[in-house]
Formats: C-alpha cells, sequence, structure tokens
C-alpha cells in the first residue's frame, strides 16, 4: 500500500504524459475526483477495481494514472494506469503484483523514469469519452513512451483472445490466466522492418 510520496520535481516523461494526454482531453482527476472515477469504473467494469484510496495513491505518488474525460463538464469515462518502477515490472513478470493495492516500491515516482505501464482499464458511459480516452493512449504510446512494454490483466478468456489476436498481446510465461503483455511500440517497429 503507498503512504506517502515526496514533492520533488516530475520528471520529464510524466510532464510529457500529462501533456499530451491533455491535448487529446483525457485529464489527470483531481484528488476529489478519483472517488467519481472509481465508482464510474466500479459499475462499468466486469471484475474487480482498485479502490479509490489505491487509485489515490497512483496518482499521487505517479503523478498520473487516473485520467478523466469529461461531457458537460461531467466525468464520462476514466483510464487508469499505473507507471511501474523496475521493481513493479519484475513484481508483473513474476505475477505478484497486486493491480488492486499497488505496493509504493511497485509504482514509479513522478521523478522517475517509468520501466513498464500496468493497464488498469477504460470505463466510460458515452463513445465520445471512449473515444477521448483510447486516442489519449494511443498517442502517449507513440509520442512519449514507445520504448515501454504495456501490461494488464483481462476479466475473460473471450477478452484475452480477442486483445491478442487484435492488438498483438502475449501471455505472460507463467503466470495465472489472464496477464497479457504487449512489445513496445519500439519493439513491434522492428519486427516489423
Amino acid at each position: 500500500m503507498i503512504r506517502h510520496s515526496q514533492r520533488l520535481a516530475d520528471s520529464s516523461t510524466i510532464v510529457a504524459i500529462r501533456d499530451v494526454l491533455a491535448a487529446y482531453g483525457a485529464m489527470p482527476a483531481a484528488p476529489d475526483e478519483v472517488p467519481l472515477a472509481q465508482a464510474l469504473a466500479a459499475r462499468r467494469m466486469k471484475g474487480p477495481v482498485a479502490s479509490p484510496e489505491a487509485m489515490e495513491a497512483v496518482r499521487r505518488r505517479s503523478g498520473v494514472g487516473v485520467l478523466v474525460a469529461r461531457e458537460g463538464g461531467e466525468i464520462a469515462g476514466v483510464m487508469g494506469f499505473v507507471l511501474l518502477s523496475p521493481i513493479g515490472r519484475a513484481s508483473v513478470i513474476a505475477d505478484r503484483f497486486d493491480a488492486l493495492d499497488p505496493e509504493a516500491a511497485d509504482v514509479c515516482s513522478r521523478r522517475e523514469e517509468p520501466a513498464a505501464i500496468y493497464g488498469w482499464g477504460i470505463a466510460t458511459i458515452s463513445h465520445t469519452a471512449t473515444k477521448t480516452l483510447v486516442e489519449a493512449a494511443c498517442a502517449m504510446g507513440r509520442q512519449v513512451t514507445p520504448h515501454l512494454r504495456w501490461y494488464m490483466r483481462v476479466v475473460t478468456a473471450d477478452g484475452e483472445r480477442l486483445i491478442m489476436k487484435r492488438q498483438g498481446w502475449r501471455r505472460v510465461p507463467r503466470s495465472r490466466p489472464g496477464l497479457i503483455w504487449q512489445p513496445s511500440l519500439l519493439e513491434r517497429e522492428a519486427a516489423a522492418a
């Protein structure tokens, strides 16, 4: 469980991530918006969702992680991800990462460079919010984090098959069902060349 963070300058990567996401309309959730974002995710997603406290701890430590899309001033979508530290990346690969309540050591601090990204997911109430968040995530991957691998745990076997077939994700070896990863954009481009 994450309990505190130091107030130091954000890394250039963290700043760039926030800037790119904001350019697409995905704004960092304010602390008082995190419970609303979590409630939306809990209503719309299958399976367990991180608590508001865990989401806020990740947001506070990394400087990003809980993004919202608004329509008419109201939250219409939420996207969550954990920027992983090298320890966090190793925890994910070893299938020890607790996505519902990440350890502080697993989460990249706002002054560090992330080692990988764990996708919590996207939950929305409209097509517009979905488009905003997906386009923002793709832009982040192209413009700021093309060197980073993504990880996530899918909830259903159908979802796993779909994302693996359409987007080139792979199962993490020797892990429980549902834990998958996607090579970085740079790795995918090199393989295609």
